[in-house]
């Protein structure tokens, strides 16, 4: 009888073990699971866009605009960022492009007319964050 009681106690060892495996392997998983989901180091689309939408446009100026004040700032406006895109200071009627972090245009400051509005809003009402780009 003394080799029946050891194969209950292995069987009942056996079954513990495995419950105890079970909880580490699926507790495991959920870990694993939760760090993929959780990845900060991600860069979202519309941030990889935005910089590939600048980086072109600070290309074009650093060719194409005025040799002084040329220049990217960063703004919010409305709540939302918002960047200028300022050519310089050698002409009068030059405007400034207003671009949205998905790099669509909202309209344009200045020009010969002197606009200081972007939709009906006046853009003096935004906030200052930091030059991207100055010539």
């Amino acid at each position: 009888m003394v080799n029946g009681e050891l194969q209950l106690v292995y069987v009942a060892l056996s079954r513990t073990n495995l419950a105890i495996m079970k909880k580490f392997f699926s507790t495991f998983i959920i870990l694993i699971l939760l760090s993929f989901a959780c990845n900060p180091k991600r860069k979202s689309v519309t941030k990889t866009k935005t910089f590939d939408c600048l980086t072109t446009k600070i290309d074009e100026l650093s060719k194409q605009s005025c040799e002084k004040g040329a220049s990217v700032k960063e703004y919010k406006f409305m709540g939302k960022t918002v960047f200028v895109i300022d050519q310089g200071t050698c002409g009068a009627d030059l405007t400034m492009e207003v671009l949205d972090s998905e790099c669509k245009n909202l309209g344009y400051l200045g020009g010969i007319s002197g606009n200081t509005q972007i939709g009906e809003t006046d853009f003096s009402e935004a906030e200052f964050v930091k030059t991207i780009w100055e010539k």
